[in-house]
């Protein structure tokens, strides 16, 4: 069977995904909500690309996104894919490269940073941190210091202008002072490959080398990222950007508002909207959950929708803690599934640990996000561990890799400063366990696996391994959980202040006189002012709903906060169209069989 027939026989049910593998529009936007099969329709494309033409073509596609969760899984499913689809599945997975946005702008300055300056001819030794790092206070002047925090509040919050100054500004501290310390921030890498791909020589080789360009999770995107992308893209390549304005949940991060739409402007793009939601397609009322969410989202109304949602309310925070234990502990004694406890922040999780402690539930800790030193620690040092053992050799051997786990534990003292910073390292540990416990599926030769594992390790990706973990019950954040899906998804702590978060909606909606509260609840007052504040957290929310393959559980509590006052019930579950459906576990798992 030819690859057309292959792939129209994959997709045939699916004519928005069949119109974008077979387009041959040079500009593509593709949106896809949750659910919509948006990998599988990209590595399609991918191989429908790689072998239209008759000719061989020795030129690369270059598939990026931002999170390292989307890169791997997009590595995952290339992986997976091409041997159905065609008979050399080797040789076409050589001509994608595929990154996250550092990851590729670190390998273009490992290659060629030289050519910027001679410091960076030993990248490999730097450090790499934010920028608000405590390093940076013994090395820079408070002018230093507020140079490079001025850029970094200009990107987070969208501020815009006379940003051509700071970049310049902020990049000399960096070559002039820091790069001499083997220090490098995440900005820094992304303005200094954007300076890179500024010399004409080799953006123009880098525009031939990609004949195409296509990126996952562009809602995520911000402005240094956008910088390093334009500089990619020429009239000799094709791009297609991929996402869903509704999954932005990096806006405090400074994701550029509305940039699908934008880029589709500004390059005549051909759009195409996944519409199929195979994820819920079995089960009505997550359907409907997932329609009105968006229809908030998108139009800051509900336009007549309506939804159920399993919402469970209890009189303080130690009897939620004990409700959703309670839960886990039904889920995973009467049903084969796996269940994930999602947190707006880290601290939500505190007490819920203790009463998993105190009842010696297994659990997986993933609460940890990529920019924790801890984590940045632990991939560079299991890549030299790995590199010792190979010795220039493309091979990962069982031998090889029981002398690379043994090796690992030794540095626990060196990834982690601080005791309760230690199941971070625990965490990452057991993952990197499961990677090498995999190698015979990780590729089908020996230079396969090696490669798999080093991009996993160089691209900080082992918390794409979160979803082999044996433990049925993961703890972790909403914004870690992107990418993943369980079974069943527990989110607590659904009170006003909490989620939505104070920072990020709550206290500017105070501030302003939006809210209509009662005792117990908080109402959203739809004022015009907050709507970027409001879609932002609702995106949250939406990202949370839809990590659930089969249902999803929200708990919340009156409890006193600390003057006094009950909590409020959250305002998301206050709006108009949403139907709270009170839920015991066993009865809904009785009725559900």
């Amino acid at each position: 069977m030819e690859i057309l027939d292959k792939i129209t026989e994959k997709h045939k049910s699916d004519k928005e995904h069949l119109e974008f593998i077979f387009s041959d529009e040079k500009r593509i936007v593709v949106t896809a909500p949750a659910g919509c099969g948006k990998t599988t329709a990209m590595i399609s494309k991918i191989a429908w690309e790689l072998t239209k033409d008759i000719k061989p073509d020795h030129k690369k596609i270059l598939a990026m996104s931002f999170s390292i969760n989307a890169a791997t899984k997009i590595k995952d499913s290339l992986n997976e894919m091409l041997p159905e689809l065609v008979d050399n599945p080797n040789f076409f997975s050589n001509q994608v490269d595929i990154s996250n946005y550092h990851n590729f702008a670190m390998r273009l300055l490992y290659k060629y940073g030289f050519a910027l300056s001679s410091e960076l001819i030993n990248l490999s030794e730097y450090t790499i941190i934010d920028d608000t790092s405590p390093i940076l206070n013994k090395l820079l002047t408070s002018h230093q210091l507020s140079i490079i925090n001025n850029l970094n509040d200009k990107i987070n919050n969208l501020d815009l202008d006379n940003i051509e100054q700071s970049l310049y500004e902020y990049y000399k501290i960096f070559s002039e002072v820091l790069f001499k310390e083997h220090i490098i921030s995440y900005n820094a890498i992304l303005i200094a490959s954007y300076k890179l791909l500024s010399i004409e020589s080799i953006r123009n080789f880098f525009r031939k080398y990609y004949k195409m360009i296509i990126i996952d999770e562009f809602q995520d995107t911000n402005y240094l990222a956008y910088l390093l992308i334009s500089q990619l893209i020429g009239e000799e390549n094709k791009l297609i950007i991929m996402g869903d304005d509704v999954q932005k949940i990096y806006g405090f991060l400074g994701a550029l508002p509305n940039i699908l739409s934008k880029l589709e402007k500004r390059y005549e793009m051909k759009r195409i909207e996944f519409i199929t939601n195979y994820r819920f397609k079995n089960n009505q009322e997550m359907r409907e959950l997932d329609r009105l969410l968006r229809e908030y989202n998108i139009n800051y109304t509900n336009n007549g929708l309506t939804a159920n949602i399993n919402v469970k309310r209890l009189i303080n925070e130690q009897e939620e803690n004990n409700f959703i234990v309670d839960g886990i502990e039904y889920i995973i004694n009467s049903t084969d599934n796996k269940v994930a406890v999602l947190v707006r922040s880290n601290y939500m999780a505190d007490s819920l640990l203790d009463v998993l402690n105190s009842k010696n539930i297994k659990y997986f800790n993933a609460l940890f996000g990529d920019t924790d030193i801890e984590y940045i620690k632990f991939h560079k040092i299991a890549l030299e561990v790995l590199y010792k053992y190979t010795d220039g050799k493309e091979l990962v051997n069982k031998s090889i890799a029981e002398k690379c786990i043994k090796e690992i534990m030794t540095k626990k003292g060196e990834c982690c400063s601080t005791l309760n910073k230690e199941y971070i390292f625990d965490s990452l540990y057991q993952l990197i366990k499961i990677l090498f416990n995999q190698l015979n599926s990780l590729g089908q030769t020996t230079k396969e696996r090696y490669e798999k594992i080093i991009f996993i390790l160089s691209s900080n990706g082992l918390k794409r391994m979160m979803e082999f973990v044996s433990d049925r019950v993961i703890i972790t954040t909403i914004h870690s959980a992107k990418g993943l899906e369980w079974d069943y998804v527990i989110i607590p702590r659904m009170m006003a202040y909490s989620f939505p978060s104070s920072k990020a909606l709550c206290k500017k909606c105070y501030n302003i006189g939006n809210t209509i509260e009662g005792y117990d609840f908080c109402k959203y007052g739809f004022t015009g002012r907050l709507n970027k504040y409001f879609e932002d957290e609702m995106s949250v929310f939406y990202v949370a709903i839809t990590r659930a393959r089969q249902d999803v559980f929200v708990t919340l509590n009156n409890g006193k906060n600390q003057w006094g006052y009950p909590q409020k019930k959250a305002c998301f579950l206050q709006l108009d169209g949403i139907k709270e459906k009170n839920y015991e576990w066993k009865d809904f798992f009785n009725k559900n069989k």
